[in-house]
Parts: structure tokens; C-alpha cells; sequence
């Protein structure tokens, strides 16, 4: 799963996720400002204490200072079993959440790779508990949402979701 991301300025935007090695330590994205090596020491950005106030778990650029944070939604019962992912929309640069995509069912499993970004879309696959399963369209322009490609087959879990040449 992705973690880092690269904005139009060149500065580095890292996700630190303690995930089960502490309950305590928040999730959080850190900053290399363009022709640095150090962390920003202005810039800290606590996902637990954004709106989202839950971990993230992984970061995917979306273009200028934008990026999709997957998220534990709901609590977690530790068995990775259970449809607890939820998916956001962040100002990187900022450090804020613009948006829940809430259209995007919860989803299934932390270690996965789920979404891509290929020019003004960014396709989301979903593991859905009721209903189908999608690969959702996010417009980055629009700030839409809308189902694609649905995956018909009941399946437990769906690890990642490439682009082929």
C-alpha cells in the first residue's frame, strides 16, 4: 500500500502509520520540503485529530497538493476481517481533510493496494459487506464519485489494482 506522495512544489509528504505496533501513537503525515533532507518542523499533520479522528492507514497523490488517505472508519476488532476502511479526500499542503467518500462502501483489509491514480480519475476498488463490488471513479476535478467497473464474484478479498501496458 502506497505512503508517500510528491506535490507540484517537489516537497515530500510521508504517512507514518504505528498501526498495531501502538494504540497510543496517532497516525500522521510528515513534510520534506523541496531541496531538504530533514522534516519540516512546521508541518505535522495528526489524521487522528482531523475530522477523520481514526488512522490512516494509507496515502495516495491525487495531483497538486491532494491525496486519498484510506481509513479505519469504524473500530477494529484486530482481525483484519471486518469492512472498517473508509476513504478521504486531504489538502496535503494544508494539512485538512476536504471530504469522507462516503459513496465508496467500507472496505475490507489494511495491506492492500486499492487505488489508482491515472490522469483526472482516481479508481478506488472496493470489498463491499452487502451489495456489489466496484472499482469507484473519483473525479479529482469534479470531486465526484460514480461506480465503474463492477466485479461480479463474491470475493473474500481483492488484493490491489494495477494498470497494464
Amino acid at each position: 500500500m502506497s505512503g508517500s506522495t510528491v506535490d507540484e512544489k517537489g516537497d515530500i509528504y510521508y504517512l507514518a502509520t504505528p498501526g498495531w505496533l501502538s494504540t497510543t501513537l496517532p497516525s500522521a503525515v510528515y513534510r520534506i520540503k523541496n531541496g531538504t533532507t530533514i522534516y519540516d518542523p512546521n508541518y505535522f499533520f495528526n489524521i487522528n485529530t482531523s475530522s477523520l479522528a481514526a488512522p490512516a492507514i494509507a496515502l495516495w497523490g491525487i495531483g497538486g497538493s491532494q491525496a486519498i488517505v484510506k481509513y479505519q472508519a469504524l473500530p477494529s476488532d484486530n482481525s483484519d476481517a471486518q469492512h472498517i476502511y473508509g476513504y478521504a479526500v486531504i489538502d496535503l499542503a494544508n494539512g485538512k481533510v476536504i471530504r469522507k467518500l462516503t459513496d465508496v462502501p467500507l472496505d475490507k483489509g489494511e495491506m492492500l493496494e486499492t487505488v489508482l491514480v491515472e490522469g483526472n480519475n482516481a479508481y478506488i476498488m472496493s470489498n463491499s459487506l452487502n451489495g456489489k463490488d466496484y472499482i469507484w471513479i473519483y473525479d479529482i476535478a469534479n470531486g465526484t464519485v460514480n461506480p465503474g467497473l463492477e466485479i461480479a464474484g463474491g470475493y473474500d478479498y481483492m488484493l490491489r489494482i494495477d494498470k497494464l501496458n
